[in-house]
């Protein structure tokens, strides 16, 4: 008899089976973030079986995902924009920086000083080589090619660009 409750040092795992009907996504979508480590603490078991701690949260939309690390390095760049906590996607009772520590825990971010209040996180924020390599990769194409670091930084300059060229033409 297969069992999608495991426990181990302490700690309860769920099978692809459970976690599908928690998050309300097919199994396979969630094997498939499994393998891409989108699911921090994932592992498979002796028989082949992935195991997700129980807590674990549904990994984020990676097209979404690219918006955040954009919107957050162009708040870093220019703190005259302001953040819209409503387009976090946080869960219930989730805050800013347990969405960003999720972040951290994938290494898209570096690591941050935990006593920053929340609202001033993604003000603070610095992007991983992953987060980058996230950014510069399509997800439409199978074959990968990311951006140069460099073309990254040039796409966000010019996001920073238009949006103060918007400002402007909007306040008068």
């Amino acid at each position: 008899m297969k069992r999608d409750i495991v426990s181990t040092n302490g700690k309860d795992y769920l099978t692809t089976k459970l976690m599908s009907q928690k998050w309300g996504i097919g199994q396979k979508e969630i094997s498939n973030y499994c393998k891409e480590n989108r699911i921090p603490g994932a592992f498979k078991d002796s028989r082949n079986n992935w195991l997700i701690p129980y807590n674990s949260i549904k990994p984020i939309n990676l097209s979404f995902l690219k918006k955040m690390l954009v919107f957050s390095l162009s708040l870093k760049s220019d703190t005259a924009n302001q953040l819209d906590e409503n387009v976090l996607p946080l869960t219930q009772g989730q805050t800013i920086k347990e969405f960003y520590l999720y972040l951290n825990q994938l290494g898209y971010i570096a690591d941050f000083d935990q006593e920053t209040p929340d609202n001033r996180i993604p003000y603070i924020i610095e992007v991983t080589r992953k987060g980058f390599e996230i950014l510069g990769s399509n997800q439409n194409e199978k074959t990968y090619k990311p951006l140069t670091y460099s073309e990254i930084l040039q796409t966000i300059a010019l996001i920073v660009s238009i949006s103060q060229l918007i400002k402007s033409i909007i306040l008068g």
